[in-house]
């Protein structure tokens, strides 16, 4: 039996791509970073600035961590009409070196 290459290799895409998109759909696979492998929400504890993420909200780090909108617009020179429910990585351009990163150092110092 003969097969056509190229319906074998789309075979393979579809039965390959198909496999991924189950699991992701099913829980059992993710690549955000956003959940635990038990499916728990991942979530700012307050505890350890290294778990900041840029897709975290700046409104969830600043209640994790009890800092309030205000210190962190001033300490990064950002206008205090901010929606603070954007993610981090959608704020890199609006203040002076603002990052997910230099949040994280901020939040290190500030804690020390």
């Amino acid at each position: 039996m003969h097969i056509n290459k190229y319906v074998y290799i789309i075979l393979v895409l579809v039965v390959f791509i198909g496999i991924i998109e189950i699991a992701q759909t099913a829980g059992w696979w993710s690549t955000s970073g956003k959940y635990t492998s038990d499916g728990t929400k991942v979530e700012a504890t307050g505890k350890d600035p290294d778990e900041v993420k840029g897709w975290m909200t700046l409104e969830e780090v600043a209640g994790a961590y009890q800092v309030p909108l205000e210190e962190i617009y001033l300490h990064f020179k950002m206008p205090q009409d901010i929606d603070p429910t954007q993610q981090l990585k959608e704020m890199e351009a609006i203040g002076e070196n603002f990052s997910p990163k230099e949040l994280r150092e901020w939040l290190k110092q500030r804690s020390d």
